[in-house]
């Protein structure tokens, strides 16, 4: 491949790879930060939007005057705009009224403020869109077992929120004190000389990484729930979840 060849594919890489980010960010961003934002900023006040959709049935179209700071991604003013017209930023179209000026596309969700530039005391109207709804794929086969990408994600979940435990340790953990000698020593007999377990810790600290809840105690619903229904190994004594009853409880 000739210099001018390898101009060309590079060319050709980075469009597609453009083609794919302009149409991801037409769906949002969720809560992705910008590496960018971390720029310093400006603020910017009494932005006038005028809003051309109802707030709430029954209320007429209004206007609303937002200030914020310049590192603010479009999707962030969207989100901003939503909360205040009770509605999904999804659904937001946000124009310019100059409209002299770079215009505000459905791509542009993680661009700065800073980029257009917005500046203070600019109006904009918002009007409602129809967003399709995105594409949908079965996380089940027909023969009813998680596809193989889905299931690959939910091991690397339970990795993350799991230890590597021997044996001594699982019996310290499944605790049973409870028991009598008998019934002790045939459960004891059953643990396996190591394997990886979720413990209910464990499962509390997974429940607020996935939940963004601050605090979430091990006697949490979501995570009593998780072990009276899914720690089905008898040794376990109802205190370890194992990757097999980790998939079955997404699985159902």
């Amino acid at each position: 491949m000739n210099e001018r060849q390898k101009q060309t594919s590079q060319r050709a890489i980075c469009q597609l790879i453009h083609t794919y980010f302009d149409h991801s960010e037409r769906h949002g961003l969720g809560n992705m930060k910008m590496h960018k934002q971390l720029s310093d900023d400006e603020f910017i006040s009494n932005l006038e939007i005028d809003i051309k959709i109802p707030i709430r049935k029954g209320i007429d179209a209004t206007k609303i005057v937002l200030s914020t700071h310049s590192n603010m991604t479009i999707w962030e003013l969207k989100s901003l705009i939503a909360q205040q017209t009770n509605s999904s930023p999804i659904n937001l179209c946000v124009r310019r009224e100059d409209t002299k000026l770079p215009s505000i596309k459905d791509a542009s969700n993680s661009k700065l403020l800073s980029e257009f530039p917005i500046q203070s005391k600019e109006k904009f109207s918002v009007n409602w869109v129809v967003t399709p709804d995105p594409l949908k794929l079965p996380l089940i086969t027909h023969d009813k077992k998680l596809v193989p990408e889905v299931e690959c994600i939910f091991k690397e979940w339970f990795i993350i929120f799991s230890e590597d435990l021997n044996r001594e340790q699982l019996i310290e953990i499944a605790d049973y004190s409870n028991k009598t000698e008998q019934e002790r020593h045939d459960l004891e007999a059953m643990v396996p000389e190591r394997t990886r377990a979720m413990t209910r810790e464990l499962c509390a600290t997974f429940a607020k990484a996935i939940t963004t809840i601050k605090d979430i105690p091990v006697t949490d619903k979501r995570v009593t729930g998780l072990f009276d229904n899914f720690s089905r190994h008898i040794w376990a004594n109802n205190n370890l979840i194992l990757e097999d009853e980790f998939l079955l409880f997404y699985l159902e």
